[in-house]
């Protein structure tokens, strides 16, 4: 079965559910919350995190290509500074 919320749905909650292969396009979700979810093998392509905050989340194995870093930080530490520090020993 396959549901679909189109149009201005405004809050919504989804708990609970086991819903491997979804799509969610074209979506403004700005403020919202991602809580205890297994997002693995999530595929973001041409999304804005801008302004997203990660809190107490597991990255490990995470890949990103082709994607800005302006502005990021990982723990209070510059991304754009790591990466130039990392080419200047490499």
């Amino acid at each position: 079965m396959i549901s679909e919320i189109t149009g201005k749905a405004g809050p919504i909650i989804i708990a609970g559910c086991n819903s491997p292969a979804s799509v969610i396009r074209g979506t403004m979700m700005n403020g919202c919350r991602i809580e205890g979810s297994n997002l693995a093998s999530a595929v973001f392509e041409g999304t804005t995190l801008g302004g997203a905050k990660f809190y107490a989340c597991d990255l490990s194995g995470v890949e990103i290509t082709g994607s800005g870093f302006a502005g990021m930080t990982i723990n209070g530490l510059s991304v754009d500074a790591l990466i130039a520090a990392y080419r200047k020993v490499e």
